[in-house]
């Protein structure tokens, strides 16, 4: 901060007035608002900025040209460097698709759109065949188990559970399944929390279950945790196959 000074005659004294601090405007990472050209989803705009003025969320952190996001012991990464220009619109689409794909983070026109797909999404999925829903449903479970950074036996939970909900049970109905190009992208109503806020014995994986598939009509909804351990997982199935047959 600068001081000026002046002197009034007959006053007898120097007058000293202090100059306003001038506010840096310094963005730290101007490449996101170079972006904001390629979008016009209000949702975005807002992220950019706020990106730009690294307020990332969780777990996400910008070192040089590298947008960095960890989930447990896993890490990603984007690099605008290797991405190319920010005036071609393929960075900005290969930004969306990085915090799709390893964050999950869609912005609500996006969600809209996908819920408008989703009749057409369940009439897909109910023309598979039984072996490659189960197909899918491995692969969905092995790519959210290592975005997670869930452990081996979390995993196996995981894997088990969702198998069972989706093919035995129907307590997570297909219309909660959302395709692309064939493959599961997400599933409605399932969260993974962080270690910091589980207690030590208590499930990470949390799965929105509606009622079980029974000769009595039922809509009631219900929050399950994920089943606690591999043996308790394979008593449920072997006990829910068996009162199928």
């Amino acid at each position: 901060m600068t001081d000026s000074f002046s002197y009034e005659p007959g006053a007898g004294r120097i007058m000293v007035k202090a100059k306003a601090k001038v506010r840096s405007t310094t963005v730290p990472h101007p490449v996101f608002l170079r972006l904001k050209i390629h979008t016009t989803d209000p949702y975005w705009l807002i992220r950019l900025d706020e990106y730009a003025n690294a307020k990332f969320p969780r777990n996400f952190r910008m070192t040089g040209t590298e947008l960095f996001f960890q989930k447990g012991t896993t890490k990603y990464n984007f690099s605008f460097s290797l991405a190319g220009d920010s005036s071609d619109p393929a960075v900005f689409e290969g930004l969306v698709s990085f915090l799709h794909k390893h964050a999950c983070i869609y912005s609500p026109r996006e969600q809209e759109e996908m819920k408008k797909e989703a009749v057409v999404v369940e009439k897909k999925w109910k023309n598979l065949k039984a072996w490659e829903k189960k197909k899918e449903i491995e692969v969905y479970c092995q790519t959210r188990s290592r975005q997670w950074g869930l452990t081996r036996d979390e995993a196996e939970q995981f894997r088990v559970s969702m198998l069972e909900y989706i093919l035995d049970t129907g307590e997570v109905k297909s219309s909660r399944i959302t395709l692309a190009d064939g493959h599961i992208v997400d599933i409605a109503g399932i969260e993974c929390r962080d270690k910091d806020d589980t207690e030590d014995d208590e499930s990470r994986i949390r799965i929105k279950l509606t009622a079980r598939r029974t000769n009595k009509t039922s809509t009631a909804p219900r929050v399950d945790p994920l089943i606690k351990s591999w043996a308790d997982a394979l008593k449920k199935i072997a006990v829910t196959r068996a009162a199928m047959k």
